[in-house]
């Protein structure tokens, strides 16, 4: 017997096939919106990945360039320590190239002529052959070298110069094997670099477990790639050759790899940076798992669950609209701000130890802030965002607000935005997990203390021959007095000295080349006593010395018969010639002596050795020993 349904089986059945054939109907849209857009997610990720192979090879090219620079930059800096010791024989330039190598961690050391003649800090001398190099140095520029074939250094050479002239070359070699560990990446990532020169000879490996780099120049290993789309082996050669920037795909071994070639912009080297295919699809697989059960879980909840969802999302969309909305107003208010002030508020996050710098940076003009995860004041130090000198005080700030405690603010010379900017740094504790603070902009601060201090030197010293004025090295010589233990070795002096025939200069010669003798005779004197004694003039052709803490009393009659010597001068023009020299009075110090006292006993010896002969030097003697030696 036929069954019928009846109307409440319908009713019932109906809802069923509706909720079925939606769900079924969902599903079909999910799955056929899945395998639409799922290309779409796949070239997404792509392109970003083609951006950040893009980013690393700016990045490396960037670091590259800046230890590059920075090495040139320390041999500049080094010239004048070489010059210290350019009259001390080839055993001192020796010692002085070996000291600027282990200073600057150089993997070798040199001095070269424009002749071509080096010698290096092991005392070799041999014969430069590399007519580019002295090229370079006669242009007065600097020089970097292709990676030498001995090694895997490269020359680096500035000018040498003498008198305004350029007399040689300052060379080193720089080991690009450690330029590049210093910024390799993860060797299991899936992006790494390398770097080649224009005829394919590999100046940087990558130890990269993806790399296929061989010991054979990257051409041949291309003969062996497998090229996508219209790319070619001679088109990429063209490329570099003319300077171009590129991009490619290829297989090999039934790998893929995407590859972005950049001009490193140093002797026609080239940065390839590659990101490995497999890692692509491994994540495009993983987003199709991912799509695949949640569509099984949509298809089966989306009918039964569809209206609270759609309440439950339409809430927390519209709460998180309004959220949004505060917050980018928010940011757009701190954005503003952060660009019209030098200051940079700070946050950190004790839970995470992380630290959020809330500032605008040139390099990411759409991110406001910096995450620094490791700001321990070690840290900071080795990666040159601290001085040494700096490194106490931070240490102090840093334990102390990590504690809980109250940190004083301090005063800290900062490298920020690609330069070098004194802050104050304040701070406050919020709780247990936070702690807020800025960075007060402190550079005009700083700067008008180094102005007040620059007046208050000049104001010291005598504005013709740079020694000090009569009032500062008086105050300065008694300072030195009053130190003096009677426990400290050695014996003191108060040289008083007055250049011979400096009238007839003036008179004869005139004002001008006066004022030049003057401005000589101070030169001398820097040169021939000691940074820690006290030069200075007293007025007209006047000039003082205090000679601290010499060996012996013959110690103080070298330095007199120095003096002497060096002062004697002739100086002559189309009518007239005058010979300056200097007559010395010299009082040492016995006991307590003021100035005024060592002065006017020095004041005696001088007029002795004027009445007598001048161009010569005379130690003061008491009437009572005078009288003693006469006697005797």
């Amino acid at each position: 017997m036929k069954q019928t349904k009846t109307p409440d089986v319908l009713s019932r059945t109906r809802p069923l096939a509706v909720i079925i054939s939606a769900v079924i109907l969902a599903a079909v849209i999910m799955v056929s919106l899945f395998a639409v857009y799922f290309n779409k997610i796949y070239n997404a990720v792509l392109e970003k990945d083609i951006e950040q192979i893009e980013w690393t090879s700016h990045y490396v090219t960037k670091l590259i360039h800046t230890e590059i620079q920075h090495s040139i930059d320390s041999l500049q800096a080094s010239e004048e320590i070489f010059h210290y010791s350019k009259n001390s024989g080839l055993k001192g330039i020796q010692d002085s190239l070996r000291k600027i190598r282990e200073d600057l961690h150089f993997e070798k050391m040199g001095v070269a002529g424009l002749d071509g003649k080096s010698m290096d800090d092991s005392g070799i001398i041999e014969q430069i052959e590399d007519p580019a190099l002295f090229e370079h140095i006669q242009r007065g520029e600097n020089y970097t070298s292709n990676v030498l074939t001995v090694s895997d250094n490269m020359l680096i050479a500035v000018p040498l110069c003498q008198d305004g002239q350029i007399v040689g070359a300052l060379w080193s070699h720089l080991s690009i094997t450690s330029i590049s560990q210093s910024i390799e990446m993860d060797k299991e990532l899936h992006q790494y670099f390398q770097i080649v020169d224009d005829n394919g000879n590999y100046i940087s490996h990558s130890g990269n477990v993806h790399s296929f780099a061989e010991d054979l120049t990257i051409w041949k290993e291309m003969e062996q790639y497998t090229f996508t789309g219209e790319t070619t082996l001679k088109r990429i050669q063209k490329d570099i050759t003319e300077g171009k920037s590129g991009y490619f795909h290829f297989t090999y071994k039934n790998q893929g790899r995407y590859v972005t070639y950049e001009p490193l912009g140093i002797n026609n080297w080239y940065v390839f940076s590659v990101v490995v295919e497999n890692f692509l699809k491994d994540y495009a697989e993983n987003i199709e798992k991912i799509f695949a059960w949640l569509l099984t879980g949509l298809s089966i909840c989306v009918i039964t669950v569809f209206s609270v969802i759609g309440h439950f999302i339409s809430r927390v969309m519209k709460t998180i609209h309004l959220q949004n909305r505060e917050m980018q107003v928010k940011n757009s208010l701190l954005s503003m701000i952060l660009k019209k002030t030098n200051d940079i508020p700070f946050e950190i996050n004790l839970e995470q130890n992380l630290l959020f710098l809330y500032h605008h940076r040139e390099e990411e003009p759409d991110l406001d802030y910096q995450i620094i995860s490791n700001f321990t004041p070690d840290h900071l130090l080795d990666i040159g965002v601290i001085h040494q000198e700096g490194y106490d005080s931070y240490k102090t700030f840093y334990e102390t607000a990590m504690s809980g405690g109250k940190a004083e603010p301090i005063i800290l010379e900062i490298w920020l935005n690609h330069k070098w900017d004194w802050n104050k740094v304040h701070s406050l504790t919020v709780d247990r997990k936070h702690i807020i603070g800025f960075l007060e902009d402190y550079n005009e601060q700083v700067k008008s203390e180094r102005t007040i201090k620059e007046i208050n030197l000049k104001n010291q010293l005598d504005p013709l021959t740079g020694l000090y004025n009569r009032e500062t090295f008086i105050e300065k010589t008694e300072e030195a007095l009053h130190l003096t233990t009677p426990q400290e070795q050695g014996v003191s002096a108060l040289f008083l000295l007055d250049l011979d025939y400096f009238k007839e200069v003036n008179d004869q010669l005139g004002h001008m080349t006066g004022d030049k003798v003057l401005q000589e005779t101070g030169l001398i004197l820097k040169s021939i006593v000691r940074s820690t004694d006290l030069s200075g003039r007293l007025g007209g052709d006047e000039f003082v010395l205090f000679i601290q803490n010499a060996a012996d009393h013959h110690g103080l009659e070298r330095c007199a018969e120095k003096l002497v010597s060096a002062l004697k001068r002739t100086f002559t023009n189309k009518e007239h010639t005058v010979t300056v020299s200097a007559s010395i009075g010299i009082a040492p110090v016995r006991g307590d002596e003021s100035f005024s006292q060592l002065y006017e006993a020095a004041d005696k010896a001088l007029y002795e050795v004027k009445r007598t002969q001048r161009n010569g030097y005379k130690f003061f003697e008491p009437a009572s020993s005078s009288l003693s030696k006469h006697l005797s």
